[in-house]
């Protein structure tokens, strides 16, 4: 341990307060001292929280554009688009940085479409079509209606994993599978932005490098110190799209002016699309960017009756 307190025995003489206050801390006063805690900003501290420091930001940029027509003659639909650009700068990438890191939000959805429609079929007494129906006929004809709702957007941004923690600087579940480091890149495509389904297709983890870890130097009990940190960016991949579209048929009845009678279905899902989620990152894993293991969802069926009074 360099920092061992046997070092600085002129500070006994030289200042004894804070000799003192040494003299009470592991730090100073063991033999020995773990390679990390060496190679961290500030190790003679442990345990350094800069999580109140007021130096986060957050910058969007962004484009939206809306189309709506208001409900006349049995119809409306409401049409939203929106294109941005959202990063932020939360995290501190090395313990010594001044300032914090900029990245992709996790946040951030570069392209996203959403729209919803209602539509009343104009069957029925008072309609286009069947207008002067008789009471039974308009009791099987009239009331339909359907209503649309739709989304479209990228996927989520994800990063991947070294897996493994090299020089063992992290401590508990982090250390076990290198949640905080990324691993260097291994190939010259440019893998910004890449879908987890375009990443499988161009090589999958070998598109990647896991740093290396700990050498033996000879036949001796000391290492040569792994690699920290990997030159891959943070929220550089993104999962697959979400492509969802719901669809809702409805009939109600008349009873009395009071009183009526409605029964629908709920289409959650319509075209049955799979939407995954964030997959496995860990590029020492051989379930690594697949998306299957996520619970993609699947079509959603749901009859309602409601009786209105």
């Amino acid at each position: 341990n360099p920092f061992n307190l046997k070092n600085f025995a002129s500070l006994q003489q030289s200042n004894p307060l804070v000799y003192q206050d040494m003299s009470t801390l592991g730090f100073y006063t063991s033999a020995t001292i773990r390679r990390s805690q060496l190679l961290r900003g500030f190790p003679q501290m442990n345990g350094l929280n800069n999580g109140n420091t007021p130096d986060s930001y957050t910058k969007s940029h962004e484009f939206q554009l809306n189309v709506e027509k208001r409900f006349s003659k049995g119809f409306n639909f409401n049409l939203g688009y929106t294109a941005m650009s959202l990063r932020e700068a939360d995290f501190y990438f090395n313990e010594w940085d001044e300032k914090p890191t900029e990245r992709t939000s996790n946040d951030g959805r570069p392209q996203r479409i959403v729209g919803s429609s209602i539509f009343e079929l104009p069957f029925g007494k008072g309609k286009h079509f069947f207008r002067n129906a008789s009471r039974p006929l308009n009791l099987i004809v009239g009331g339909w209606q359907i209503a649309s709702f739709l989304t479209f957007q990228s996927g989520s941004p994800w990063s991947p994993l070294n897996g493994v923690d090299p020089t063992n600087a992290l401590g508990g579940i982090d250390g076990l599978v290198g949640s905080a480091i990324r691993p260097d890149l291994n190939t010259s495509l440019n893998v910004f932005g890449m879908s987890s389904a375009d990443v499988l297709k161009n090589g999958g983890a070998a598109l990647f490098k896991q740093l290396a870890g700990c050498t033996q130097i000879g036949t001796s009990l000391t290492c040569a110190p792994g690699e920290r940190f990997g030159n891959v960016g943070r929220n550089i991949l993104r999962s697959n799209r979400l492509k969802d579209v719901d669809i809702s048929v409805s009939k109600t009845t008349r009873i009395t002016e009071h009183q009526s009678f409605q029964i629908r279905l709920d289409m959650f899902d319509m075209s049955n699309t799979r939407n995954f989620g964030i997959p496995e990152a860990r590029i020492s894993n051989s379930g690594f960017a697949r998306q299957e293991s996520t619970n993609g969802g699947s079509r959603n069926l749901y009859v309602g009756l409601r009786y209105i009074f």
